[in-house]
């Protein structure tokens, strides 16, 4: 599915892991995925696959309720915390944003767009599209 974005800990069989590419499947639906690494990523895929396919689901009872808005609409809101943001829309490109210590994250809109995410004290203060 071409950048479709699953539900927060939906249970998913991974089938292959090869180059930059895992191939996933969703457990329940049995739909089929591709997740390609950019060619820019510093980490390993097997990194990544450890990073998005953890092996527990986070306790969203203990989330605030603008990140918990966020995480069930795979979007950003001001008010968010840092891993609010993580959780409604995945970690940011690397060659994009470098470390979670920033104050500004950018992640891809589009194939050529981005936006960013400017947060104080580890909240989104702003979104810039």
């Amino acid at each position: 599915q071409n950048g479709q974005r699953i539900a927060i800990c939906t249970p998913v069989n991974i089938t292959s892991i090869r180059g930059r590419e895992a191939r996933f499947e969703d457990a329940r639906t049995g739909v089929r995925y591709r997740y390609i690494m950019h060619r820019s990523a510093r980490t390993t895929i097997d990194q990544h696959v450890a990073r998005y396919f953890g092996t527990g689901c986070p306790d969203l009872n203990q989330l605030t309720p603008e990140d918990l808005s966020g995480v069930q609409t795979g979007q950003v809101y001001q008010g968010m915390t840092k891993q609010g943001v993580v959780l409604a829309l995945g970690y940011p490109p690397e060659h994009r944003t470098p470390t979670l210590h920033q104050d500004v994250w950018r992640y891809w809109q589009t194939r050529m767009g981005t936006f960013e995410v400017y947060f104080s004290n580890g909240v989104v203060t702003g979104i810039r599209r």
